[in-house]
């Protein structure tokens, strides 16, 4: 089974990079910003995401015009939550990864460069319906659950359309909730798998809005 690249630009999945529908007319800038946030219970904020790709998320964003990352990430957390950021630690800088959103493909192709801060925020969670079906906090065990419910539909165990109804973590976020040690124990297999389910066109996803 062919492998995606995650340290640099270019697609390396199965066959060409997946299409985006005509339709769509913003262009990606390959970089995203990530934003997890915890609070004085070690729990973490997820997003229900309300646009592709469908999953549980931490707040993200691709940078565009917001200016530095640390104004994407304090931008994002506002839009998305109504949350003000109150600490930021880059963690993830500009690391490289396969992964699809539900734009065009950007300048370097498929993929995103990462950047990932830790954040503390306050003020009460209010999702912005055009981000989010929902926010909620989540325990380490409840993470771990969500991964699994991901891996099983990168393994084929769930169909699209189950996993859609009650979705695990964004495939994307994966990798990065086990590299920031928020869940352990997960197979090097069901990574991979994951990440070849991130670099696949979200349009596969008819369940979920696709702006």
């Amino acid at each position: 089974m062919a492998s995606n690249n995650i340290n640099g630009p270019g697609f390396s999945g199965p066959g060409d990079p997946p299409p985006v529908p005509a339709t769509v007319a913003e262009v990606c800038d390959n970089h995203s910003v990530g934003v997890v946030i915890t609070d004085s219970r070690d729990r973490v904020l997820l997003i229900t995401r309300a646009t592709l790709p469908v999953g549980r998320a931490p707040i993200a964003g691709h940078r565009d015009d917001h200016g530095s990352v640390e104004d994407t990430a304090r931008d994002e957390v506002a839009e998305e939550v109504q949350l003000t950021v109150t600490s930021l630690v880059r963690v993830v800088d500009g690391r490289w990864r396969t992964n699809a959103c539900r734009r065009q493909h950007g300048p370097e192709g498929l993929g995103h460069r990462w950047t990932i801060f830790l954040a503390t925020a306050a003020g009460e969670v209010r999702p912005d319906p055009a981000a989010a079906s929902d926010a909620a906090w989540y325990t380490r065990a409840e993470l771990r659950v969500l991964a699994g419910r991901t891996i099983a539909y990168a393994t084929g165990a769930l169909t699209a359309p189950q996993f859609a109804a009650n979705p695990g973590l964004e495939p994307a976020w994966l990798a990065f909730v086990v590299e920031l040690g928020l869940i352990d124990n997960v197979d090097p297999a069901d990574l991979a798998a994951t990440e070849i389910l991130a670099s696949t066109s979200p349009y596969t996803l008819p369940t979920a809005r696709s702006r």
